[in-house]
Parts: structure tokens; sequence; C-alpha cells
């Protein structure tokens, strides 16, 4: 209960700072890259956050809920695995082409392994 808890409130917290980084890469619409004059914090992203996350609040029952947090701390642990394998890898992949195939091989491998296994 409490790691539901704990999950979920830190993702509140950090989703609008990680709208606001995406969004001044030009990712997202620059609505979010806009900071309160006064406080200096995205606060249309914290509105927006904090609205989405009311809303699976007041729809989902506790078990959907911390079954889709837990799925999402899954995805994120999973992609952010595949990410930081491939900048690893990147200049070996790029230094010779037979190597594709064995690192997406491995990758597919590594993300059905993390989703079955849960």
């Amino acid at each position: 209960v409490l790691n539901c808890w704990a999950s979920s409130f830190a993702s509140i917290v950090a989703q609008p700072r990680l709208m606001y980084a995406i969004a001044k890469d030009g990712l997202l619409p620059p609505m979010f890259k806009n900071l309160d004059p006064r406080t200096k914090t995205p606060l249309k992203g914290t509105i927006f956050a904090g609205g989405v996350a009311a809303i699976f609040a007041g729809c989902l029952d506790f078990a959907n809920l911390s079954m889709t947090v837990s799925c999402g701390i899954l995805f994120v642990y999973v992609f952010t695995g595949i990410i930081i394998l491939r900048i690893r890898y990147l200049p070996t992949l790029c230094a010779s082409s037979r190597y594709w195939s064995g690192f997406h091989a491995a990758v597919f491998s590594y993300a059905v392994g993390c989703f079955v296994g849960s």
C-alpha cells in the first residue's frame, strides 16, 4: 500500500519537470515550457499531471490503480535499460553493421524476459 502511494507521489512531483524539459526540447507543446513568474515552477505541467492523476484515482479502484502504477514502473525500467544498452554499445554498433542483428535480438530478449518474468 505504501509503495503505491510513494511511487504515485514521486511520479506526480517529477512529471511536470519532465514535461518542462521535454517541452524545452520541442517535443511537447510550448505551454509546458512556461514557468510561473512568482514560484518559478512549471505550473501548467503541474496542473495537467495532477488532473490526470486525479482522474485515474477517481475512475480506478485501488487494485487496478496499483497494477497500473506497477506496470508503468516496469515499462520505465525496461525502456531505460534498453536505452542505456544502446548508448553504451552504440560506438561498437556503428563500427560494424554485423552487430546490429545480435544487438536487436539481445534487446528483444531482455524486454520479453522482463515482462514475462513479472
